[in-house]
């Protein structure tokens, strides 16, 4: 063989090894892209579960406080109206005990709890009404 011969048997060996040699760099790489791909997208299917737990978690507790604020609100509404059911008949009372303070001409004032029961009746009439338009949602 001469040397030109082999000068060209080397260079094609040569051009094959770098040609092999790339080819596995490219694999490698690919390999290298699949496992972080994949430890990416495993670690957010991790927080997405945990994100999920705890947003279950959260409805849950939401959901019972909604439950928990409704039956408040309608214990509120049967209390003011009881208010209104217990002002109306102190009114009536009041309306009585004037009339026969009246009678004995007499203060309804110097009737015992005649006043106290004014201070109640008031204090009541105010908290019915500010508990009939109150919301707790």
């Amino acid at each position: 063989m001469d040397t030109r011969t082999l000068k060209k048997i080397y260079q094609k060996l040569s051009q094959e090894d770098k040609t092999n040699l790339e080819t596995q760099k490219v694999d490698l790489a690919i390999v290298d892209d699949i496992k972080g791909s994949t430890r990416r997208i495993n670690d957010a299917i991790e927080e997405l579960k945990s994100l999920r737990n705890v947003g279950l978690d959260t409805k849950k507790r939401v959901e019972k406080e909604f439950k928990d604020a409704e039956k408040l609100e309608s214990k509120i509404k049967k209390e003011a109206q009881n208010a209104d059911q217990l002002y109306a008949k102190a009114s009536k009372i009041i309306q009585n005990a004037a009339q026969s303070a009246k009678a004995l001409g007499i203060s309804p004032n110097n009737i015992e709890g005649y006043s106290r029961l004014e201070q109640v009746m008031d204090e009541i009439d105010v908290l019915g009404v500010d508990m009939k338009s109150f919301r707790v949602l």
